[in-house]
């Protein structure tokens, strides 16, 4: 887990793994959690952001090349996320 937010509205934690997901786990109740939802994002998209009025997150991430370290030139964005999730 790299980084983790928590989107009170919908009572939602999502935890960006640099392996290339977000785990999205809705709080059911004080003590009780469910994952809701694996999203596929980009291998080494980890640092994220949320924007809590319109509930969307924002990786941000680059390709690399096939010795998995080094970046390919040109390739480095934020990408935008809205997960889907029944309120």
């Amino acid at each position: 887990m790299d980084a983790v937010v928590y989107e009170k509205e919908l009572k939602l934690i999502m935890t960006s793994n640099g392996e290339g997901n977000v785990t999205i786990i809705h709080q059911d109740s004080a003590d009780t959690y469910s994952i809701v939802q694996t999203l596929t994002t980009k291998p080494g998209q980890k640092t994220m952001v949320h924007r809590g009025t319109t509930h969307r997150i924002y990786l941000s991430g680059a390709d690399y090349q096939a010795d998995g370290k080094t970046l390919v030139p040109g390739t480095f964005g934020v990408y935008v996320y809205g997960p889907t999730v029944k309120q």
